[in-house]
């Protein structure tokens, strides 16, 4: 199983937390997602050459990303209590968050749908804190499937290998592909089931930004297409900060 040598880390808050860095305009995953897609042979072909870009205005439900007549919206896949403590490490002790895809393996399509019919202040409340949180948590996420756009959801992690040699690229797309269905099938069902239009997932491994098509419950999460991070300079810039702010942290704590 793959689950034995594939391991995962969260992103730093500045590759997620818009405008985390104070005075950075291009603190925005949206911002380098989009450039990822128009650096992705696969979308190109899609849209017959038609760069992606943000709407002026969302005023009237625009999708983020736009190609002529095809959007995509961007969902991020990392639940509002770990976004919570990323913004506020100081409180990480106090604050219970939930590893999102985690909290998806204990519910099959059944399940989703009985916590999708409760009210999560009063009906899920539980005397274990945590519990209470990962249901809010994974109903919220639920709503966001619910959306009636095709959909990138960016899986806030980046991927690797425990192994000093890993996998060659198509065994590890293999293994990622498994490791996807695990986490997201019976999620991918409920908004087959609610909605019915296109999703996919979007993640890090390695050098890539690599995306993958949801193709029904059938045939799960396949991989489409991969790109190198160089290819978006927001991404390259928000690298840099985040290394700075991590050597100045290591600075202070020594």
């Amino acid at each position: 199983m793959y689950e034995a040598y594939l391991r995962e880390v969260s992103l730093p808050p500045e590759f997620l937390i818009k405008d985390y860095i104070p005075g950075e305009p291009d603190c925005n995953y949206e911002k380098y997602v989009l450039e990822f897609l128009n650096a992705s042979e696969w979308f190109m072909e899609k849209t017959g050459g038609i760069s992606f870009c943000h709407p002026a205005s969302e005023t009237h439900g625009e999708c983020d990303c736009i190609a002529g007549d095809y959007g995509l919206d961007l969902k991020l896949i990392l639940s509002n209590s770990e976004l919570r403590r990323k913004s506020r490490p100081g409180d990480a002790g106090q604050n219970p968050a939930t590893r999102l895809h985690a909290a998806l393996r204990l519910f099959d399509l059944s399940g989703l749908k009985v916590l999708d019919s409760l009210d999560t202040e009063e009906e899920c409340a539980c005397p274990a804190v945590l519990e209470e949180v990962m249901k809010r948590d994974v109903k919220y996420f639920l709503n966001n499937l619910e959306t009636k756009k095709h959909l990138l959801l960016f899986h806030g992690y980046e991927m690797y290998f425990e192994e000093v040699i890993p996998p060659s690229f198509p065994a590890a797309m293999d293994e990622l592909e498994s490791a996807l269905n695990l986490d997201f099938r019976e999620a991918m069902k409920y908004r087959d089931l609610k909605v019915g239009m296109e999703t996919y997932i979007g993640c890090f491994y390695s050098e890539y930004f690599v995306i993958f098509q949801w193709q029904g419950s059938e045939n799960g999460f396949h991989w489409i297409d991969r790109i190198r991070k160089d290819k978006s300079p927001v991404y390259r810039k928000l690298r840099i900060r985040a290394e700075e702010a991590e050597y100045f942290k290591q600075g202070r704590n020594g």
